[in-house]
């Protein structure tokens, strides 16, 4: 719950500081000097829903002792059926990936040795689907033994789109040039973390690094 609720948060706070995206150029351009008339410029003075319809595909399976569990949206409504499939196999793909990292994650932990998992479940959202952009955000759990131990891990990770073209996007390509969003962002989420006593140090939270690089939390 606390997850969902801090997702949802940052969400919101990268909404409102929102004021476009980088123009098409040479990459040159001054700050301030963006022409709002240029998509996706000009549909970004105001709030639309995309208008999409979603339906949830369920996927439950065994491979020998190990129960799967796997789910996502599929996405229709889009003018560009191209694009339409590009993001939907993209969605799936992203999905199966999460476990990927997550897997490897946890063998890293024991030598590089592949655990014997019990149960894996992985799963994608929607998180945001306005004027023409679209973010997902991936779940993927599993079960196992660490060291004679069972143990459970969790993997997080978002995705946004541009659905005029199907491109994932970029954290800076939500911003205008030197808007400081990285700052904003961080001094966002340490309010969350105060505000929510996630700096509990009796709590699970924080009780170690993310071990995500800086280049990795800077963009999906």
């Amino acid at each position: 719950m606390r997850r969902g609720a801090l997702a949802a948060a940052l969400v919101l706070i990268l909404l409102a500081a929102i004021s476009g995206c980088q123009s098409p150029g040479n990459g040159n351009t001054e700050t301030g000097t963006e022409d709002l008339n240029i998509m996706p410029f000009s549909e970004r003075r105001f709030i639309y829903a995309n208008g999409l319809d979603y339906a949830e595909k369920q996927i439950s399976s065994q491979e020998g002792s190990t129960k799967i569990n796997k789910r996502y949206p599929v996405l229709s409504g889009f003018k560009n059926k191209a694009v339409e499939e590009k993001i939907n196999q993209d969605i799936a793909g992203t999905t199966d990936q999460a476990m990927d990292e997550l897997l490897a994650g946890a063998a890293s932990e024991n030598g590089g040795k592949a655990q014997e998992v019990s149960y894996k479940e992985s799963s994608a959202d929607v998180a945001y689907s306005c004027n023409n952009v679209l973010f997902t955000e991936y779940c993927a759990n599993a079960e196992f033994m660490l060291n004679s131990e069972a143990v459970s891990r969790q993997r997080l990770k978002a995705v946004g789109y541009d659905l005029n073209t199907g491109v994932r996007l970029k954290l800076k390509d939500l911003f205008k040039q030197d808007s400081g969003y990285e700052k904003l962002i961080n001094d966002f989420i340490l309010v969350s973390i105060i505000e929510n006593n996630y700096d509990d140090p009796d709590s699970q939270y924080l009780s170690k690094p993310s071990g995500a690089s800086a280049k990795d939390r800077a963009s999906p």
